[in-house]
């Protein structure tokens, strides 16, 4: 896993505003998102079909014994399982109509632009009983051929996972973070742990979480050796880093052995994203490296369309909810969606979002997120957020909430937050902010608005050192 470390400018503080009521401009949400990523894997783009359960590399899996080449689309009909077992081809679609499953025992690899499972399917990464081995790493990488093809896909759902069905992933059990038995001081080459970590690594990259309240001091590290509790550095630390009242000094590993990531990480609209549509998702220990095209430096543009359907010029250049991972619209009754010990890093917008759904995010990481790290968007989520770690947020830091262009499209959670709450359905308890250019957490007062309601933000703010 590869990091990089962007260094921000100090902005200028603004006075907490007092709470106002103003009068918003409902949002012209993408709802009914079922037709259109199904659109994205017609039939009749079909150039590779499972004809059998199977291995990926095996070409009797195959219809005409021939594995998925570069930029096929890709079927696995109904009761039909596939197991990737290889690094495949770089195949443009595949559409998951029975199970799609990696093996838990090599180092694998699936190259694709948009993976989409359907209703009644099964995307499989490892499982509680079998997960996937700490020795060995099951990836999916977006692939980009540049610019989303708005033609063929006018919503730019497209690059992805798109999951209407199943998902089930468990990575090996990794310790998220850890407090330091003290403080470090500036020119130290070796961390002490408060409690022996698991599954940490040599070369694995870890984040020092910063204590210096006026300026970001958090620090990105690579391990050179693990003795017990004690970490050498492979550079000594640029600051000090002091534990006070009572609270630690926190240090996070955010590496998994269940990885997403984008292929190009460098521009924005070419990445990758992860959205699910269903709440039959269990994600256990994955991590999800350089995703996310929704920029929360600048406003949002969401696509829209003609009455022929196609993309109206000029829109859809910066679309909401298209980041790392997404519950989106799945609903607030039955069972949750759960997302356990897993990691987003690098994202330009949003890290873990819920959006009008009901999910638990127990114990994860965000770092290096734009906007807010993990979020409550529309007001009426449920679930949880308990025992997760925000740190080293980026942001606009800017926290005026009446900028015209953003109030008009409701664009929030730009600032550099570590808990964006749009409604108060989700439990937040016992998390962790550091490093956020804004706030630790924010409270919206009250849902989005329809069109001719007043309300107004409330902030209640918490910064931890």
């Amino acid at each position: 896993m590869s990091f990089f470390v962007r260094r921000r400018a100090r902005t200028k503080k603004r006075p907490i505003p007092q709470l106002r009521l103003e009068l918003l401009e409902s949002r012209d949400l993408l709802s009914k998102l079922q037709a259109p990523v199904l659109a994205l894997v017609p039939n009749s783009a079909v150039t590779a079909t499972a004809s059998q359960s199977g291995n990926w590399s095996d070409p009797n899996t195959w219809q005409n014994q021939q594995a998925p080449a570069a930029n096929d689309n890709v079927l696995i009909p109904s009761n039909v399982t596939v197991t990737v077992d290889t690094t495949t081809n770089a195949v443009h679609t595949i559409r998951v109509d029975g199970t799609l499953q990696f093996a838990t025992n090599l180092n694998t690899n699936l190259l694709v632009d948009t993976l989409v499972v359907n209703t009644t399917a099964n995307l499989i990464i490892g499982t509680a009983t079998t997960p996937i081995a700490a020795q060995n790493q099951a990836t999916i990488t977006f692939t980009s051929n540049g610019p989303i093809d708005t033609t063929w896909d006018p919503y730019s759902l497209s690059r992805g996972l798109l999951s209407l069905g199943t998902v089930t992933i468990c990575g090996a059990t990794t310790m998220p973070w850890v407090g330091l038995a003290g403080s470090a001081s500036a020119g130290d080459i070796t961390l002490t742990l408060a409690t022996l970590p698991t599954n940490w690594n040599a070369s694995d990259v870890i984040v020092l979480g910063g204590t210096y309240a006026k300026v970001n001091q958090d620090e990105v590290l690579t391990v050179q050796s693990i003795q017990g509790t004690q970490i050498t550095l492979s550079v000594p630390l640029a600051y000090d880093h002091t534990a006070s009242n009572g609270i630690p000094v926190y240090v996070t590993d955010a590496t998994r052995n269940v990885v997403f990531q984008s292929q190009d990480q460098s521009t924005i609209g070419n990445r990758g994203h992860v959205m699910s549509l269903s709440n039959l998702v269990n994600v256990n220990n994955a991590e999800f490296l350089g995703l996310g095209r929704t920029n929360k430096s600048v406003v949002i543009n969401d696509p829209e369309l003609d009455s022929q359907g196609h993309l109206i010029s000029g829109t859809g250049t910066n679309p909401r909810d298209r980041d790392p991972v997404v519950f989106y619209e799945d609903g607030t009754s039955g069972n949750p969606a759960a997302v356990n010990g897993s990691t987003v890093v690098h994202s330009p917008g949003w890290g873990f979002v819920n959006h009008s759904s009901y999910a638990n995010f127990a114990i994860d990481v965000a770092f290096d997120v734009n906007g807010a790290s993990f979020v409550s968007e529309a007001g009426d989520e449920i679930g949880s957020f308990s025992t997760n770690l925000a740190i080293h947020s980026v942001g606009t830091g800017d926290e005026e909430f009446y900028d015209p262009p953003r109030v008009a499209v409701q664009d929030w959670a730009h600032e550099g937050d570590g808990f964006w709450m749009q409604g108060n359905g989700v439990s937040v308890t016992n998390n962790i902010a550091i490093g956020q250019l804004a706030a630790g957490y924010y409270y919206f007062f009250k849902p989005y608005a329809p069109p001719g309601a007043k309300r107004g933000p409330q902030r209640f703010a918490h910064k931890l050192p």
